[in-house]
């Protein structure tokens, strides 16, 4: 009376674990079928992190996707594309900037220059103003020495037209 609950039993036994194998073997496709593309992602991520913007085949398959993953896949995409942009961007804009900053140096420079030629000439002006000064000082207190001799030879020839008088 059992054998047959035996062969039954049995029969479900094999019968489960071919199930659970299907099963495993099933869950194991359909999460590599969405962990793989999330693992190339994080890859893509980790390599746009390190400014590392190389395209990769697999890439281009994410994308393609019509599910989530693909709608992430684009979006790094996307970010990816942008990064590039902005790389570009700031590059040249550095390249600018340094050829702007030798133009200013070099600018800083003839200014420098020019300073100190004009503040030599500031300095020989005020050499030349200060002797200048100088020659109109010792001019002056010529004139001076000299109205004094007028004065006193004015003097003389008052009194000696009143010695003659007398």
């Amino acid at each position: 009376i059992l054998a047959p609950i035996s062969k039954i039993n049995a029969a479900g036994n094999v019968a489960l674990i071919i199930i659970i194998f299907v099963m495993g073997v099933v869950g194991y496709l359909f999460s590599n079928k969405i962990s793989k593309p999330i693992m190339t992602m994080t890859e893509l991520t980790e390599m746009l992190s390190d400014m590392d913007f190389t395209e990769k085949p697999e890439y281009q398959q994410i994308v393609k996707r019509k599910d989530e993953v693909g709608s992430m896949g684009r979006a790094l995409a996307k970010l990816r594309i942008e990064l590039v942009s902005t790389v570009e961007r700031i590059r040249e804009e550095s390249s600018l900037l340094l050829a702007t900053s030798a133009d200013l140096s070099v600018s800083a420079a003839e200014t420098y220059t020019t300073m100190e030629q004009l503040e030599a000439a500031v300095n020989e002006i005020a050499e030349g103003a200060t002797s200048q000064a100088a020659e109109t000082q010792r001019a002056t207190e010529n004139v001076v020495v000299m109205g004094n001799m007028v004065e006193e030879a004015d003097e003389q020839v008052s009194e000696l037209i009143q010695y003659a008088e007398q």
